[in-house]
């Protein structure tokens, strides 16, 4: 009586790369990070840092 058993890797990733949500991604081989250059301004760096933005 056990049923499937289903694990889901997910990972926060930029915002617009996910495949879930705007900044999830399900499953293997997620998209690799921005590079920092990509960040120009504090809106962008907070959406893809969120909290941990150095800049926030």
């Amino acid at each position: 009586m056990g049923g499937d058993n289903i694990c889901h890797s997910c990972y926060a990733v930029a915002w617009g790369q996910g495949n879930v949500a705007q900044n999830i991604w399900d499953g293997p081989d997620p998209p690799p990070p921005l590079p920092p250059w990509a960040m120009t301004t504090r809106e962008q760096c907070e959406q893809i840092l969120w909290t941990f933005c150095p800049h926030a």
